[in-house]
């Protein structure tokens, strides 16, 4: 079981690592790495702006963790480690130059996983529907 589960959570593991170290840069630092990619995707004709990206960050990377957990924790307790990690995500930047928490990331963050894990839980009853080829 642990064998087919190491994979999970190294992705899981190497996941944390980045929010963390994502959430530990100062104001500037953070504003210069959303604005990177804000410049990038309007440079391909797509009008985004800093807020919407970061936005969209949150909820995408909540929605791997979402994933992961479940694939890891299955039911309910996922979503709750989940949004513990959220809470604690906008903990920590209240310690970070320049940053701040917001419950609405929390909220956000906490939607991001709950959708990545009912779309596993979807995947999953699909594919049980699937008839298993047979050999006759």
């Amino acid at each position: 079981m642990l064998k087919k589960k190491l994979p999970i959570l190294i992705l899981l593991c190497l996941l944390l690592a980045g929010m963390f170290l994502f959430s530990a840069q100062d104001a500037p630092s953070s504003s210069k790495v959303s604005g990177g990619i804000v410049d990038f995707l309007c440079n391909l004709g797509l009008p985004v702006t800093d807020h919407l990206v970061r936005k969209t960050a949150h909820f995408l990377e909540f929605m791997v963790l979402g994933i992961l957990m479940y694939l890891l924790i299955p039911r309910f307790y996922s979503w709750i480690f989940c949004i513990l990690i959220a809470m604690a995500d906008e903990f920590h930047q209240l310690f970070v130059s320049g940053r701040g928490s917001q419950w609405a990331d929390v909220a956000l963050d906490s939607a991001g996983a709950l959708f990545g894990i009912l779309l596993i839980w979807c995947i999953g009853r699909l594919k049980a529907r699937i008839p298993k080829n047979r050999k006759k």
